[in-house]
């Protein structure tokens, strides 16, 4: 296993075939429909939130992750701040998806678990399965591209965006695997929020 994904008093296993395949479905719909865009991410921890920040990582997007607790309006300017062309949500955020909709038409959105995004992963796995290069077919991203916009907290002043790249991504999650001291078998909990850069980071630093 890969993941352990918490289910009431148990845990549901992903393994590392079951968590790459997903990565590469999700990877060859962001190459397919929106290549090299910038994609908002809105929800809280899950296998399908982490899942869908590796693919844009893999697939040469950029990724925004955006707080869960986020008002409408705010995930609007910040959308469009950035030039964001898509936002993907977790199923219980669809209602303030749908109003961030309203003021970006032409925003793409998709949910996690809709049969609109069922339909669209069956079109996917059926594209690979006939043969379609898979993204880890690919040649790499250039490591000093953005991959990854984050807004900071706003304590002393409004919320900036920063842009960071695949090269700083890895070395921040080398630097802490190493200074963690993370060994393969162990087992880790994560509690941080993964649209946090620690939390996000860390979580691939023991990937």
């Amino acid at each position: 296993a890969a993941l352990l994904i918490a289910a009431g008093d148990r845990s549901v296993p992903i393994t590392w075939r079951e968590f790459a395949r997903d990565i590469e479905t999700i990877a060859w719909i962001i190459r397919k429909y929106t290549p090299g865009a910038t994609i908002a991410l809105l929800g809280a921890n899950s296998y399908e939130w982490m899942t869908v920040h590796a693919a844009c990582i893999f697939s040469g997007a950029v990724v925004l992750p955006l707080e869960a607790n986020l008002p409408a309006g705010d995930i609007a300017e910040r959308l469009a701040f950035t030039g964001a062309r898509a936002l993907i949500h977790s199923a219980a955020l669809a209602d303030r998806a749908h109003e961030v909709k309203k003021m970006l038409p032409k925003l793409i959105t998709g949910g996690f678990g809709t049969r609109l995004t069922d339909r669209v992963l069956a079109a996917a796995h059926k594209a690979l399965d006939a043969g379609d290069p898979g993204v880890f077919d690919l040649p790499e991203r250039d490591e000093d591209e953005t991959s990854m916009l984050v807004f900071t907290s706003g304590t002393t002043s409004k919320p900036r965006g920063a842009e960071l790249t695949t090269h700083g991504l890895r070395v921040f999650s080398e630097y802490w695997h190493a200074n963690l001291h993370f060994e393969a078998g162990q087992n880790t909990l994560m509690l941080l929020p993964l649209n946090h850069i620690f939390g996000i980071c860390v979580t691939y630093a023991m990937l």
